[in-house]
């Protein structure tokens, strides 16, 4: 909750950017957030929303199903997608960030080399 009341409504829904983009308009360049709940996960609403589809008491099939594609959606779209824009937005601030805070849980199973270290490459 408390990620979400710090993202505008309309960037968090999605529709700010195909506005700029109607509108010819610019978004301004932000600044990276790394305190709060930033510092614990690189993407805490991700993390809340694979909480609230895992923490059912009652898991039917459909909802296992759905569960399972929203999580694999998440592990494959973040890094690839979303980190990728990350990185050209922040460069190597991003970089050691993705280093050293893990992307969906608040300790890590495992690193991305492909944003660390090859894209540096670049």
């Amino acid at each position: 909750m408390v990620a979400f009341l710090s993202l505008p409504v309309l960037e968090f829904i999605g529709i700010s950017e195909p506005l700029e983009r109607l509108t010819g308009r610019k978004r301004e360049g932000g600044s990276l957030v790394t305190s709060g709940l930033f510092s614990l996960v690189r993407h805490p609403m991700y993390t809340s929303i694979l909480l609230c589809i895992w923490s059912n008491p009652t898991m039917s099939l459909g909802r296992l199903m759905v569960g399972g594609v929203l999580t694999v959606y998440l592990l494959v779209a973040v890094p690839l997608l979303e980190e990728r824009d990350l990185v050209e937005m922040f460069g190597d601030k991003y970089r050691h960030y993705i280093t050293t805070t893990p992307m969906l849980l608040p300790f890590k199973l495992w690193t991305s080399p492909s944003l660390t270290e090859k894209d540096k490459s670049n």
